[in-house]
């Protein structure tokens, strides 16, 4: 199989994973501060659309929440690339 159909394959069901993974609420709060922070120093940065401050807190927008989803799907990617061409190299 094609190694690149592999690794976004397993990028897909990283992320889809992830994804279930904010429907536990302890969790839900953590993966929140990891997506919050990042939103927030952009936004502060002068990046439009993120999310915004409510109380004291970030609440990030669907715009913020695509751009976290699709920046940790491209990571997955490339590390399960990466693990792939590395495993294949092991075999030759």
């Amino acid at each position: 199989m094609n190694p690149r159909i592999t690794a976004a394959t397993r990028a897909t069901i990283i992320t889809g994973i992830g994804a279930l993974l904010m429907l536990v609420p302890v969790v839900n709060a953590l993966i929140l501060i990891g997506v919050m922070l990042p939103l927030w120093v952009m936004n502060d940065l002068g990046v439009p659309g993120l999310g915004s401050a409510v109380n004291g807190f970030f609440m990030p927008s669907v715009i913020g929440w695509l751009l976290v989803g699709l920046s940790f799907w491209s990571f997955c990617f490339v590390l399960s690339l990466g693990a792939i061409r590395a495993a294949a190299r092991q075999r030759q």
